[in-house]
């Protein structure tokens, strides 16, 4: 603590030296007579702090007062560039952190958007395909009884031919719908319990037309557990990693996919054959795409990355060029 003295010269930003007696900490203590000089530091009104210099040197300091006065500028300027520094740091993360909870939100409204108005989509496409579905299941109905009363056997038999391939694709397309139904699954907004397994059957069901021509679908589906999860939403994932997929498979090729319980944990893999990624460190950023001009928006993965998210898991890839791409999804069963 200073004297009354001390604290004066310091309120009125004056340098003090004194002489006193200094008490040494050694082994043993001892006293001796030295010099003290408190220097204030000082930016415009506030003071940042005080210097102490201890001296054994008896004589005066006028000569170092120029100095000593510089030195205390020096230091208050010093200190007060310190702080903005720190304090810009500090702006910067605040905005990093701003940027990215404003990358997230963007995401999810663009996600839930974009779900909404496929479920309004689909629900208008379900309409307009069951009504006219119905007429030609109708009438394929009637075709096959009429078919029973055709004398001409080679002639039947034709008919019959076609009666069956109209049969199957009637069965085809009411599948399909129900299917579309599945996978948008707007009124299914909470956590529930769903065979993953199934759930990328259902996703392969919508796809088929991506698969069918020279590409083959390889599954090794373990024997898991229901996990607690939003089954509409990764369904979502498995979409968009599986269409990549595709996409990245230019001529023949196969996709493998693998499910399997490991340590509480589900993990599936989605593997392809197709020409790999060159840079893997940028395919979950929002608007990063690989793809050409149109083809893709670089949100597919971002939102994919946000939904694994949300489950507590994570989304890893393993990807060379030439060779192929492997998505690892992990996913907490509790």
């Amino acid at each position: 603590m200073f004297d009354s003295l001390v604290m004066r010269k310091i309120g009125n930003k004056e340098i003090s030296h004194i002489h006193c007696l200094k008490e040494y900490m050694s082994a043993k203590p001892f006293k001796e007579s030295a010099q003290r000089i408190v220097i204030p530091i000082y930016y415009m009104k506030e003071l940042l702090g005080v210097v102490v210099l201890v001296s054994r040197q008896k004589r005066e300091l006028n000569e170092e007062m120029d100095i000593l006065e510089n030195i205390s500028s020096q230091l208050a300027t010093a200190i007060v560039h310190a702080k903005l520094y720190k304090k810009n740091l500090e702006t910067v993360e605040e905005l990093k952190k701003t940027v990215k909870e404003l990358n997230d939100t963007q995401l999810q409204l663009i996600n839930s958007e974009k779900m909404a108005s496929l479920g309004q989509l689909i629900a208008g496409v379900a309409h307009e395909i069951n009504t006219p579905v119905a007429a030609i299941k109708s009438n394929n109905e009637i075709f096959s009884k009429l078919i029973k009363k055709i004398e001409d056997e080679k002639l039947s038999q034709i008919f019959n031919d076609i009666n069956s391939t109209d049969k199957v694709a009637i069965q085809r397309i009411n599948q399909l719908v129900i299917s579309l139904k599945k996978f948008v699954r707007l009124d299914e907004a909470e956590v529930q319990e769903a065979d993953i397994n199934k759930e990328l059957d259902l996703t392969l069901d919508l796809i088929r037309h991506e698969t069918k021509h020279g590409i083959t679908v390889t599954k090794h589906y373990g024997d898991i557990p229901l996990i607690k999860c939003y089954p509409n939403m990764l369904n979502q994932v498995f979409m968009n990693i599986l269409v990549n997929a595709c996409q990245a498979i230019e001529k023949e090729g196969e996709i493998i996919i693998t499910t399997k319980y490991a340590d509480k944990n589900l993990i599936i893999s989605i593997k392809d054959n197709g020409k790999g990624i060159k840079d893997t460190n940028k395919i979950f950023e929002a608007g990063y795409t690989t793809k050409g001009a149109g083809i893709g928006t670089g949100l597919g993965l971002a939102i994919s990355s946000k939904i694994i998210d949300k489950h507590k898991g994570k989304i890893d890839v393993k990807s060379e060029v030439g060779v192929g791409s492997e998505f690892i999804i992990t996913i907490p069963s509790e």
